[in-house]
């Protein structure tokens, strides 16, 4: 299993000018998973039992020139886009875009602004100082077992994003067409209902595929609960003197449900991992917002009515219901993300950065004395960090649906249900942590634990006696 992620590993080399800097990111990387705690980067120290000077070397590592982001998300990508197990429809791959907010209060630490929670759950306070990310996510599948592997998590930039036309909405879209374009790979993007904009359809719309003549990407999102469209216009009787009418009768599609009950028809379709018969009902109609015709597909599932909107006006109902069920893995990912792996859970600030209110006014006169060049540090860094966790959570998706078999049977921690024959990561990564500690105490396992035992404590205790001394 080990020589299976440092293969995948072994692939980021080109990244890298230097190769003192690549053994640092693999030394990362390696303690990145086996770390028990979620303290910062001394977490790494600690339980791969370097020296105290490593430290400050890892700190360098992300404030590192000899590797940029860029060239690391392009090597991942086409890692990601030749596995066979990834989601296809149509000839689509599927990808999945979202937020995710973070809390943090230093007042040091770049890019913290206030944040309104507009989730549902009662324990999370309306406002709070925090990060916000966008991540774009690719699917990939085994016997019904989803994960939406990362390819990509931005820091929103407020300064940044003041002086940029995109939204913070479309610019996922436009990440999302950056990704298709760069891998070839036309996709549907699968988005939850805040990106039911018009910006976001005619952001997917504005750039096309020579060679399937068609959109690089394609928009698969829930509708708002005061969505409307419009029926096409009746034709102008003869003679009619005037314009022409551009939209037909007003329709809420939300009452659709009860205006046309008798019009859903009855159909099995996957939804969210249970296979239930649905009743559906499928309409092209004219949308404002684009002044074009969207597909709405209306469906009553076990979980209750949901009104869904796709670009693809040649979808059937049930593929575009069963494509937006999919967007439910990127929270688990998130999930894994934070509580499993610590991604979110950095500390990058600076003495040089000014120290900022816990509770701005706003339109504040005063501009910062910072230095930008030290924030744009800082917030490499942060993103630097966050996207190695990423593509390790990444690596752990991928190895748990190539190797499932050979997971469980190196399995060493008892479940009390075993809920799928695909492990999780957190077996996955479990069964890495104990390969690579237990191949850290042989001789000649690998390279890259000569690399790691260069770099530790010496084994000499008398040794050790006379430092102290």
């Amino acid at each position: 299993m080990d020589h299976k992620l440092f293969d995948i590993l072994g692939k980021f080399r080109s990244c890298f000018s230097r190769q003192a800097t690549y053994h640092w990111f693999f030394l990362v990387m390696i303690g990145l998973i086996i770390r028990g705690d979620h303290y910062g980067l001394s977490s790494i120290v600690r339980w791969l039992s370097l020296t105290p000077g490593c430290y400050w070397s890892i700190i360098h590592l992300f404030d590192s020139t000899g590797w940029a982001l860029s060239g690391l998300l392009l090597c991942w990508w086409g890692c990601c886009f030749q596995e066979s197990t990834c989601l296809k429809l149509e000839g689509r791959f599927v990808m999945i875009g979202d937020h995710t907010n973070q809390p943090k209060d230093g007042r040091r630490m770049p890019g913290v602004v206030t944040i309104h929670q507009d989730s549902e759950t009662s324990s999370k306070p309306s406002y709070f100082r925090g990060h916000v990310w966008c991540f774009i996510a690719l699917v990939m599948e085994r016997t019904q077992k989803y994960f939406a592997v990362p390819l990509l998590a931005e820091l929103d930039r407020e300064e940044v994003n003041k002086k940029d036309s995109h939204s913070k909405a479309t610019r996922i879209v436009y990440h999302a067409i950056g990704i298709a374009q760069r891998m070839n790979c036309p996709s549907y993007l699968t988005l939850d209902a805040y990106f039911a904009v018009g910006p976001v359809f005619f952001a997917a719309a504005s750039v096309w595929c020579l060679a399937s003549k068609a959109p690089w990407i394609h928009i698969i999102c829930r509708a708002k609960k005061s969505a409307v469209a419009y029926l096409d216009p009746e034709p102008s009787p003869e003679g009619k003197r005037g314009k022409k009418r551009k939209y037909g009768k007003k329709i809420k599609l939300t009452s659709l449900f009860k205006d046309r009950a008798e019009d859903f028809q009855e159909t099995t379709c996957c939804v969210y991992g249970n296979t239930e018969v649905v009743k559906v009902l499928c309409l092209d109609l004219l949308w404002k917002p684009i002044k074009d015709k969207i597909r709405f597909v209306l469906a009553v599932t076990s979980r209750g009515p949901i009104v869904l909107m796709c670009s693809d006006l040649a979808l059937s109902a049930t593929q575009i219901l069963a494509l937006y069920c999919r967007r439910a893995a990127i929270e688990s990912t998130f999930s894994v993300l934070k509580n499993l792996m610590g991604g979110l859970a950095y500390h990058f600030w600076s003495k040089r950065i000014e120290k900022s209110s816990r509770r701005p006014k706003k339109n504040k006169g005063s501009k910062s004395a910072t230095p930008q060049e030290v924030i744009e540090d800082k917030m490499r860094a942060i993103e630097l960090y966050v996207n190695l966790s990423a593509i390790l959570v990444g690596i752990f998706q991928i190895l748990a649906l190539q190797f499932p078999e050979k997971i469980w049977e190196n399995n060493i921690h008892w479940l009390r249900t075993v809920s799928n024959r695909i492990p999780s990561e957190y077996i996955v990564k479990g069964v890495l942590t104990q390969a690579i500690l237990v191949n850290l105490h042989k001789v000649n396992a690998h390279a890259i634990y000569d690399l790691i035992r260069s770099r530790q404590f010496q084994s000499n205790n008398d040794q050790r006696l006379k430092k102290a001394a």
